[in-house]
């Protein structure tokens, strides 16, 4: 049994559309995680008191400030790639021949199957 590692290095050697494919949803749900923590920052930095557009460290508790939001940006990429993931897995499994169960070892796991690999 191959490590995660290992396999997830055969993305490389999948045929270009379920490469793309696969890039495309994580990118999207990496975007759409990002645009609630870009929409709060905004709003709570004016919560928090602080000015938005100052010098870092230039004001009281700036520097907490850019650590929570960086934080809260982290997070809500990983999540929405995971949503973006789990919508592909969905997707796969209503426009293809493929189960449920193998779109999410394909997709989270990268078991991925055999008529997906190039030549």
């Amino acid at each position: 049994m191959s490590s995660l590692w290992s396999r997830s290095l055969d993305i490389y050697r999948l045929r270009a559309g379920y490469r793309y494919l696969i890039g495309a949803f994580l990118l999207a749900g990496l975007l759409l995680g990002f645009w609630p923590a870009v929409a709060w920052a905004r709003e709570a930095q004016l919560a928090r008191g602080l000015t938005p557009g100052t010098p870092l460290g230039s004001e009281q508790g700036s520097v907490q400030f850019l650590l929570l939001a960086l934080a809260f940006l982290l997070s809500g990429g990983v999540l929405g790639m995971a949503l973006g993931a789990f919508v592909l897995c969905v997707v796969l499994t209503a426009l293809s021949d493929i189960s449920f169960r193998a779109a999410l070892r394909a997709i989270f796991l990268s078991y991925y199957p055999a008529h997906w690999f190039a030549e």
